[in-house]
């Protein structure tokens, strides 16, 4: 069987429901890297950026407070 290898990503960004949130992931063979976000209703923005193998998952979680450049959706990027 060949290995995995893929890439992807998406974003929501929706003014009028408030939605703001996205993923993007990049996968060669049994590792997986990717980031992902939520902008919570006060501003808050949650990232979450991982690496996956093979039974290993080491996620690095942080949050940027509303109101701090990088909080804003325009500035995350795939």
């Amino acid at each position: 069987m060949e290995p995995a290898n893929y890439e992807f990503s998406y974003k929501v960004s929706d003014y009028e429901s408030g939605s703001d949130f996205g993923h993007a992931e990049n996968r060669q063979g049994d590792k997986a890297e990717g980031t992902y976000f939520v902008v919570l209703p006060d501003g808050t923005k949650q990232v979450v950026e991982y690496e996956a193998a093979e039974d290993v998952f080491k996620p690095r979680i942080s949050v940027i407070p509303a109101g701090t450049a990088s909080s804003r959706a325009g500035d995350w990027s795939y």
